[in-house]
């Protein structure tokens, strides 16, 4: 279902892909990097800097290597 929201977001749009994003309802997603990751790309994409900001620091705490925390911590950083 990620990768499916990622795509559509890829095809249709950042607004699209948020929509297909929010609708999995799955308990995982809240503690999955990758999920908060996306979301933060997305939220980006369509100019929601402060919610990019927070999903990529999301992801930072979440992310299981001190190179992807970095990485998050930079990308919030950009968007801050």
């Amino acid at each position: 279902e990620l990768n499916r929201a990622v795509a559509i977001a890829e095809r249709d749009g950042p607004e699209h892909g948020l929509r297909e994003l929010r609708a999995i309802h799955d308990p995982r997603c809240e503690t999955y990097y990758l999920f908060s990751a996306a979301e933060a790309d997305m939220l980006s994409a369509n100019g929601n800097a402060e919610e990019a900001e927070r999903a990529f620091h999301r992801a930072a705490e979440l992310s299981p290597t001190e190179a992807e925390r970095r990485y998050f911590e930079a990308r919030a950083s950009e968007d801050a």
